[in-house]
C-alpha cells in the first residue's frame, strides 16, 4: 500500500467493522490482527488500516 493513499472500504467491510466496534470500541492490537485472519471480508485490509478505523 502506498503511503498516504486513501483506503475505500466496501459496504460489507464497514458493516463488519461497525459490528466489531459495537462490541468492543477499543480492541487490542492482537484482537485487531485476529479480525483480519478470522474475517475473510477484512482479509485484504492492512493491520494499520484496521488500527486507524478504531
Amino acid at each position: 500500500m502506498e503511503v498516504g493513499k486513501y483506503v475505500r472500504y466496501t459496504s460489507e467491510q464497514v458493516e463488519s467493522l461497525e459490528r466489531v466496534y459495537g462490541e468492543c470500541p477499543m480492541p487490542s492490537l492482537l484482537r485487531q490482527q485476529l479480525l483480519i485472519h478470522e474475517c475473510t471480508i477484512l482479509a485484504n485490509i492492512e493491520p494499520k488500516q484496521i488500527n486507524v478505523w478504531f
